[in-house]
């Protein structure tokens, strides 16, 4: 997209000079949109009739892309996902944006199996030695929810940690990572 930020007046040395400049927006690379795509594509088993970036917006660090699944598993269900990419087509995270199905996951939490999956991930990162662990916070999603471990007393300490874990509904930790306070 080209932006026309029309005349720039420069002064140097007394002199004043006017030039013609534009911008270039930066656009989201073409490795990152297709990661993006082939992620949502394989949360449906490769089963998607047909797959639409909606939107994307450029970030140095990460950039977003919004797609739009359509005709999934066979069915006129369309859904709606977003994808923050690395530029090199990394893919941080996925999470569902919208679902076009009338059959939502309002309401549903998340298993019990996910969230000792998460606990059981964090006791292993001190070797079992953590006075106490505790859920502090859940979020349901598709494919994979959200669970937030507080890790109590770690290595026998009096220090804490949270962690955010990425784990399937079936119980497999998807990503840990450890959170500020």
């Amino acid at each position: 997209m080209k932006v026309d930020i029309g005349m720039v007046v420069l002064a140097a040395s007394g002199l004043v000079m006017a030039a013609p400049i534009s911008i270039r927006a930066a656009e989201v690379p073409a490795a990152a949109t297709t990661a993006c795509l082939t992620a949502v594509n394989s949360n449906y088993g490769g089963n998607v009739g047909d797959l639409k970036v909606a939107s994307s917006e450029f970030s140095e660090a990460n950039s977003i892309v919004m797609v739009k699944a359509l005709r999934v598993r066979g069915t006129n269900k369309a859904e709606s996902w977003k994808c923050l990419v690395s530029n090199r087509g990394q893919v941080q995270e996925l999470t569902m944006a919208s679902s076009g199905s009338s059959h939502g996951h309002a309401g549903a939490a998340v298993s019990e199996q996910s969230k000792s999956a998460c606990m059981a991930r964090v006791n292993d990162l001190y070797g079992g030695n953590v006075r106490d662990l505790q859920v502090t916070r859940t979020k349901y999603e598709k494919p994979n929810s959200v669970v937030v471990v507080r890790a109590i007393g770690e290595r026998g300490g009096s220090t804490n940690q949270k962690y955010r874990c990425l784990v399937s509904n079936t119980g497999t930790v998807q990503d840990l990572k450890a959170v500020s306070h």
